[in-house]
């Protein structure tokens, strides 16, 4: 009967990816295979610097494609090319900040959202999750586009979402 318990835990919606983990991006170009092809796409990690004490992170991601080009891949839900993360002006208080999660399963793009009226609070934040998926079937679509895999909310409250993005590792993947 323990075996039986066990082996219904493994196998449940509620297991946690004990290999799901962030990758570290450093400032301006990184290698890493976003869409499982075997090569190294192109994730470019940058400051938005609009005059502010505290600049926006920025992310700009492109695929490598068989040909040896790139293709850049727009943001989720949108028809720009570059993410950014939003903090409160004159404050190191993120309302929106990004990540990448390499799991078993894959690479995933997670978005924290503060979901509450007031940015000087502890709240609950959104985790927004996306995978890229290629799309060759309909001319003047990009080649390559971020897909919602789901959507989770923080069992924690907190104050900024780089410090909440950090909680996705265990309430994300269970």
């Amino acid at each position: 009967m323990k075996h039986l318990c066990l082996l219904i835990l493994m196998f449940s919606s509620f297991h946690v990816d004990a290999t799901a983990r962030f990758t570290e991006l450093n400032y301006g170009p990184n290698h890493l295979d976003l869409n499982s092809d075997g090569m190294a796409d192109v994730v470019f990690y940058s400051n938005f610097d609009n005059n502010t004490s505290h600049p926006d992170p920025a992310l700009s991601v492109y695929i490598k494609n068989h040909d040896a080009t790139y293709s850049i891949v727009p943001i989720p839900s949108g028809d720009r090319f570059t993410l950014f993360g939003v903090n409160v002006s004159v404050s190191n208080v993120l309302l929106r900040s990004f990540g990448l999660i390499h799991t078993s399963k894959g690479v995933y793009l997670v978005i924290s959202i503060k979901t509450g009226n007031s940015p000087h609070l502890n709240q609950f934040f959104k985790f927004r999750l996306y995978r890229i998926e290629s799309n060759t079937a309909y001319p003047g679509v990009p080649l390559y586009s971020w897909v919602k895999q789901g959507e989770k909310t923080s069992k924690n409250q907190y104050m900024s979402a780089d410090e909440a993005i950090r909680e996705c590792l265990q309430t994300c993947f269970e």
